[in-house]
């Protein structure tokens, strides 16, 4: 299944996430552009996850000129290698612990949240899990470790611009904050 679409973000800078999001056989692949507020870069993501929705490869690219620079993550033998890289400065590399069974990634786009349900496979009423997340900062991509908590509370109908559709609902949870999200059924969050 393939859906295009877009979010409004309303986090730091706000703006707006135009994305395309296919999900086959062979897993899930996400491209979005994140036009941010007044003043701030726009963003580009890239992530791909396998069939059993583990992550495959994630890229994120910011701004334009002077203020351009990238992250490239990448799952190898030893754990999640993560570069950043500005102009004029030094390529900075980060390998970080990171079973792909057992973790996940986070940034500030929806998709990931919905991927981490399907992953989770919670379909009972009041099931929830925890999972560890190697989650980048929205504005700086510094990467830091923490707990997220998922809780499938129930189906039901739900409102958006693009319409009325039958979802999962899903309490999302780290220490500070806990918000409710809606999933389809093939992991796509379609209001939060």
């Amino acid at each position: 299944m393939r859906y295009t679409g877009a979010y409004r973000i309303g986090d730091f800078h706000g703006g707006d996430e135009r994305f395309t999001y296919r999900f086959d056989a062979g897993g899930i692949s996400y491209r979005a552009t994140i036009a941010q507020g007044a003043g701030a870069p726009t963003l580009r993501l890239a992530v791909d996850f396998e069939r059993d929705m583990t992550m495959r490869a994630l890229e994120v690219l910011c701004g334009e000129g002077d203020g351009r620079f990238a992250v490239q993550a990448r799952l190898q033998a030893d754990g999640l290698r993560v570069e950043h890289s500005a102009p004029g400065g030094a390529a900075s590399v980060q390998v970080v612990p990171f079973d792909p069974r057992t973790t996940e990634v986070d940034w500030r786009s929806p998709v990931f949240n919905g991927v981490t349900c399907l992953r989770l496979g919670l379909t009972r009423e009041g099931a929830e899990r925890s999972i560890d997340v190697c989650f980048f900062h929205p504005e700086t991509l510094a990467l830091a470790r923490v707990e997220q908590r998922y809780r499938f509370e129930r189906i039901e109908p739900v409102e958006t611009p693009a319409g009325r559709f039958r979802c999962a609902r899903y309490q999302y949870s780290v220490p500070g904050f806990s918000a409710p999200f809606w999933v389809n059924g093939d992991g796509l969050v379609v209001r939060y």
